[in-house]
């Protein structure tokens, strides 16, 4: 009886181990659409620039929530390989259900909520040959914009982000973020 049940527990192992490969790691979707500069432009997200952050809880159970996008913006400026956004997130947030802030201009580099928000701070960033630096493409900072989260989780954050600029433009950029590490 043993050789049958070695059997069995060889072929599950197998099984499991074959299916485990077919199951890739989760990747960071999404797209920036919109006019930019007055061409419609449709950028993807970058898969490995785009993630959900948390870390360990303190005491009380909440630990810090960030989501850090990035992309790839072709065309946008000679030195600009890509473009995107840090936001920082209220301690321990979660949301299972649709949660817009609109985000008006505050400092150089950064939008904030306009009022009570779950959203605590949003810069923007660029991607150059030199590395990363804060701030924005042409036309410059947006006017305003908005950010809505359809889910933060353990796993992931989905959601879009729309910007407004003075000069009419609009970029509406959605995302569907994994946890960093995966």
């Amino acid at each position: 009886m043993t050789l049958p049940r070695a059997a069995l527990m060889l072929s599950i192992c197998a099984m499991s181990a074959s299916g485990c490969a077919l199951i890739p790691d989760p990747v960071a979707t999404g797209e920036c659409q919109g006019v930019h500069l007055g061409k419609r432009v449709e950028w993807p997200i970058s898969e490995d620039g785009s993630w959900l952050g948390r870390e360990e809880p303190d005491r009380y159970g909440n630990g810090r929530v960030w989501v850090q996008l990035q992309y790839e913006a072709e065309g946008l400026e000679d030195d600009v390989w890509s473009f995107g956004v840090d936001i920082e997130l209220m301690r321990g947030t979660r949301l299972d259900e649709a949660n817009t802030t609109k985000l008006v201009p505050q400092g150089d580099y950064r939008l904030g909520p306009q009022g009570e928000s779950v959203v605590t701070e949003w810069s923007g960033r660029l991607w150059t040959a030199e590395g990363s630096k804060g701030g924005y493409f042409q036309p410059g900072r947006p006017v305003e914009g908005s950010v809505t989260f359809e889910t933060v989780n353990d796993l992931y954050a989905e959601g879009q982000f729309i910007y407004r600029y003075l000069n009419g433009d609009t970029l509406t950029c959605t995302f569907d973020a994994p946890i960093n590490g995966f």
